[in-house]
């Protein structure tokens, strides 16, 4: 393999990112719902020589962390860990830290319990829209 085509389909931090986040910065970005989980992941990164938490995002209503590590075989285990918070991000409200579900019919997916959900559609949505053919009883 190339170094060319090694950068091109890895999903380094290094070969995308120039700066690092800290935990607090993260922990401000999102809702109140996921800092656990943020606070986890640091706890859980933190155990592996010279890995580190560099950045998140949501992507399909799930909390995606990116890190980065000099060794390859730490930063194997480091991706492991982080997509295991990945998936639990995706049952966990963004907003309170109940149970929840990815709402992937908004126009940005969430994932939110239902009484959040609600509060999202009369703040964002039509709440009229519910009713429309294919959306009833979304939640």
């Amino acid at each position: 393999m190339t170094k060319e085509q090694k950068g091109r389909h890895s999903n380094r931090y290094r070969y995308w990112y120039d700066k690092v986040y800290t935990k607090e910065e993260i922990k401000d970005y999102f809702h109140e719902g996921w800092n656990d989980l943020i606070e986890s992941s640091f706890e859980l990164v933190s155990y592996f020589p010279d890995a580190q938490i560099c950045s998140a995002k949501r992507c399909m209503g799930m909390l995606h962390m990116f890190a980065k590590a000099e060794d390859e075989m730490v930063m194997h285990a480091v991706e492991g860990v982080l997509w295991k918070i990945e998936r639990l991000s995706s049952k966990i409200c963004e907003k309170c830290g109940q149970s929840g579900q990815r709402r992937t019919e908004l126009k940005a997916v969430h994932c939110l319990c239902n009484d959040c959900y609600l509060v999202h559609l009369n703040e964002n949505d039509d709440p009229m829209t519910l009713f429309k053919k294919g959306r009833e009883g979304r939640f």
